[in-house]
């Protein structure tokens, strides 16, 4: 039906990460996957759930239960 090079597999649409959110996003990686866990790294728990949310409508992670955030890959 298609022939090669006809379709093309949908890349990547996010927008990259600032350095902020790169930070965050390491730390959930690292296992500080709860909201509690990244403020007692030292980020204030305020700036922390408004760059969870941002990631989270950027679709890099998403809540899991118990409040917890992964990684979308």
């Amino acid at each position: 039906l298609y022939g090669a090079g006809v379709r093309r597999a949908p890349g990547d649409a996010r927008e990259p990460v600032d350095p902020e959110q790169a930070a965050l996003l390491a730390l959930i990686a690292e296992g500080a996957d709860t909201p509690a866990a990244i403020a007692r790294t030292g980020l204030q728990a305020q700036r922390c759930l408004a760059v969870l949310g941002s990631l989270e409508l950027a679709g890099y992670v998403r809540r899991e239960a118990g409040g917890r955030y992964s990684i979308v890959i």
